[in-house]
């Protein structure tokens, strides 16, 4: 709803993109934790109404389709997010950098099942249909390459780095860990 609300809301474009690039991204990390568990989804891209009857039993799209969709939100999301979100808009809200990592994430694991789903005993309705592996090795170089791209734009650009990432024993390495939740700001926070 937000998606095709916005558009004609009455705010500046600047507002217009930022909400909408935040939408996309929400869509992305949504659809990537189902993807993680099903595979293939149903890939639903406007607001659904109960009177539409049968129209709202949307099919299931191949794997492929899927992660290649979540890729492309979250392309639309880093369009238009900040590289920083100031204290007085909230904490929470996405940034580009936060969109990046996302994306790095998402191709990984994509790649990661592209390369190795046929090594998995996948039986069922879902496999017969293909709407559950079917990769090619084009695909893998494909997820690996904009997982490497995603990463290499976050690490150069995004000015942000490990934090304390050069720890002198396991002691203090476990003291880093612990403090990077107990200081809200630091080397690693994306939205900051």
């Amino acid at each position: 709803q937000v998606i095709e609300s916005v558009p004609v809301v009455n705010i500046s474009q600047e507002e217009k993109e930022r909400l909408l690039s935040e939408a996309y991204f929400i869509r992305a990390y949504t659809y990537f934790e189902m993807a993680k568990r099903y595979g293939g989804l149903p890939l639903i891209t406007n607001v659904q109404q109960i009177e539409d009857g049968d129209k709202i039993y949307i099919p299931r799209s191949t794997e492929k389709e899927t992660w290649d969709f979540i890729l492309s939100e979250l392309d639309n999301a880093i369009k238009y997010l900040p590289a920083k979100v100031e204290a007085i808009e909230g904490a929470k809200r996405a940034t580009k950098w936060a969109a990046l990592a996302l994306k790095s994430r998402v191709a990984l694991h994509a790649a990661s099942v592209a390369k190795y789903w046929d090594k998995a005993p996948l039986i069922g309705e879902a496999v017969d249909q293909k709407l559950v592996g079917g990769f090619s090795h084009e695909d893998v170089n494909n997820y690996y390459k904009q997982c490497i791209e995603a990463s290499a734009e976050l690490i150069n650009n995004s000015g942000k780095s490990l934090y304390k990432p050069f720890p002198s024993s396991p002691e203090e390495a476990a003291v880093n860990y612990q403090k990077i939740f107990e200081e809200p700001t630091n080397s690693e926070v994306l939205n900051e």
